[in-house]
């Protein structure tokens, strides 16, 4: 995949959406932390919970959850298994 970088750069200068490469750029520039957020609080999943189920750390939850780290295609790819952005 490329880098979303190199995407953004290429659909800023011939005004193309993100998803015309793929799904994973629109939601990657879309503030992907939030709409997690979005959805635990609509499941009443806890940390713990989500942690386990998109298989990363408690603490690397919470740094996605606060943008603080960007959604990689990995974690996009196990998102998709459980839930459609």
């Amino acid at each position: 995949m490329p880098k979303p970088i190199s995407i953004d750069k290429l659909c800023k200068l011939f005004n193309l959406p993100y998803n015309y490469f793929h799904e994973y750029y629109k939601i990657y520039f879309n503030n992907p932390g939030e709409k997690i957020k979005v959805w635990k609080i609509k499941n009443k999943l806890t940390y713990e919970q989500l942690s386990k189920l998109f298989g990363i750390t408690h603490s690397c939850l919470g740094r996605l959850l606060n943008n603080k780290i960007n959604l990689s295609y990995n974690m996009y790819v196990e998102l998709k298994k459980i839930w459609t952005f």
